[in-house]
């Protein structure tokens, strides 16, 4: 790969997509991490929402909390602050603060586990994915998300998912062939 100065793989790498910045550049070389690196958390990690849903005890409607980036923190820059709490549907915000407050007492076990909602855009696909580095942020609604877990688990490879029928099959067919010469 030649060696260009920064300069020009930043302009270069504001030409692809975020997704194949990270996915395809970003491990070629020490250069190319820290140059997508930059492009990455200039813009697109804007774009992100991070959130839970919920679902109204009363009427178990489906509701969303998400939060908007706002800062990386100026101390471990490898945390992104992502505040500026939006609900949908939005007559459902005081429910949502009662959901949220209720987790902050009680914890947050499953939805580390499960899957916080993760969105590029508006009109990017909407992923759950495990953010165990995730750290919810005491008082006002916001979290601390470690940019590079996030986008490994947005742009990264899907995760493998084994079906017990599918290992199940796989074994009788290693074992009917083991017994046919």
């Amino acid at each position: 790969m030649p060696h260009f100065p920064d300069e020009i793989w930043l302009n270069i790498l504001e030409y692809l997509s975020p997704s194949d910045v990270w996915t395809s550049l970003h491990r070629a070389s020490k250069q190319l991490e820290r140059c997508a690196e930059d492009i990455l958390t200039r813009e697109p990690l804007t774009k992100f929402t991070v959130g839970l849903g919920f679902v109204t005890s009363w009427h178990r409607h489906p509701g969303t909390i998400a939060f908007t980036f706002k800062d990386l923190n100026k101390h471990n820059p490898e945390y992104a602050f992502f505040a500026s709490c939006i609900v949908y549907p939005q007559h459902y915000y005081d429910c949502a603060m009662q959901i949220w407050s209720h987790h902050l007492a009680q914890g947050f076990p499953e939805d580390k586990t499960r899957g916080w909602r993760v969105q590029h855009g508006y009109e990017g696909r909407v992923v759950f994915m495990a953010l165990p580095n995730l750290a919810v942020v005491d008082g006002e609604p916001g979290v601390w998300v470690n940019w590079r877990e996030l986008f490994n688990a947005y742009w990264g490879p899907p995760p493998v998912v084994y079906s017990p029928r599918r290992l199940l099959l796989d074994a009788s067919h290693a074992e009917s062939e083991s017994l046919n010469p």
